[in-house]
């Protein structure tokens, strides 16, 4: 897991990387324009967007990452390590500019765990951490956007079918697990195996073990300070999104609440910086100059709020595993 550790950080610093991550902005910055031209966006209504709704929102989008982070500190202690919250901060932002970068934003685990890895914890179960974090956000979001989607059939077909993969296969992740068939039956494969199929199962293993251990340590108190947390993330990120569409025109209470779980719905799709579907979610229920202005809020506030984060610690992230400096490595004694 150390080689790991730092074949991700040295990607992470390299040129390609930033390379990417400018690939990645002008895809979607592409991805927005073919969007406006098709569905004919009244330039004149952009030019004439409310700034003080508009600024309010971004803030409120990046205050977003603070109750991100609460929640990230939460589950971290939970598994018996102290994490500061700016640590826990800089963790959920840095993860959300390297998951732009990745299809189905899975750059942003790998990063978030290095962060906790930092602390001492081994990166299997840091990644196990962060994974349990993301599946809140799974079933909180897709749930409703199941529902809605289901009411506005046939336009809403691939969030119905995105909403369903989700739901199912991250409950398959953190349900089958717990079963000691399933372990059992990845014990003898690994031992009937060999080679680079061996190595893959035996990772695999300890990742199944990390996410058991993780998933069946939650108490029920920590359960519902996570759901409240969790809830109270959605509801400053359902604000942002509201007066984001208010900054350019009417919207009610429900359309901001469907625009809201069908974009995130829509965030896995195996493309840059979810081009393409965050504008189909949002198409579904706003009007094709909101979608603009809410997607660019979503999209560009993590940008200017984690680039320069980012880059300001990345450094000193690959110092500190190099060095196997932690910066706390002292579990909780409650």
């Amino acid at each position: 897991m150390e080689d790991l550790e730092r074949v991700f950080i040295k990607t992470l610093r390299s040129k390609k990387f930033y390379r990417d991550l400018l690939l990645v902005v002008l895809v979607v910055v592409v991805v927005m324009i073919v969007y406006m031209l098709i569905m004919h966006v009244n330039i004149n209504i952009l030019l004439h967007v409310d700034p003080i709704l508009l600024l309010a929102s971004m803030i409120l989008y990046g205050f977003s990452n603070v109750i991100d982070a609460i929640r990230l500190k939460i589950l971290f202690k939970n598994v018996g390590y102290r994490m500061s919250i700016v640590d826990a901060f800089k963790a959920r932002i840095m993860g959300n500019v390297v998951a732009l970068a990745t299809p189905s934003s899975v750059g942003g685990e790998p990063v978030r765990a290095l962060i906790l890895a930092s602390y001492g914890i081994r990166l299997s179960r840091a990644i196990a951490v962060t994974l349990f974090e993301d599946y809140w956000d799974i079933i909180i979001i897709n749930i409703p956007a199941l529902s809605f989607a289901v009411m506005r059939l046939p336009i809403t077909i691939f969030v119905l079918l995105s909403s369903i993969y989700n739901i199912v296969a991250w409950n398959i992740l953190f349900l089958a697990v717990r079963r000691k068939s399933v372990r059992g039956f990845l014990s003898r494969l690994r031992d009937k195996s060999i080679g680079i199929i061996r190595k893959f199962l035996d990772l695999l293993l300890i990742m199944v073990s990390s996410v058991e251990h993780v998933s069946t340590s939650l108490n029920i108190g920590t359960a519902i300070r996570v759901i409240g947390v969790t809830l109270a993330k959605y509801t400053i990120v359902f604000s942002s999104f509201l007066l984001a569409a208010r900054s350019i025109g009417k919207v009610s209470l429900q359309q901001t609440l469907e625009a809201l779980v069908f974009y995130n719905a829509m965030g896995p799709i195996p493309t840059p910086g979810a081009a393409g579907g965050a504008e189909y979610g949002l198409s579904m229920v706003l009007s094709p100059e909101q979608v603009i202005v809410v997607r660019a809020v979503a999209f560009f506030t993590t940008i200017i709020l984690g680039l320069p984060v980012f880059m300001l610690y990345v450094r000193r992230l690959h110092e500190s595993l190099s060095t196997n400096i932690n910066i706390s490595t002292t579990p909780t004694t409650s």
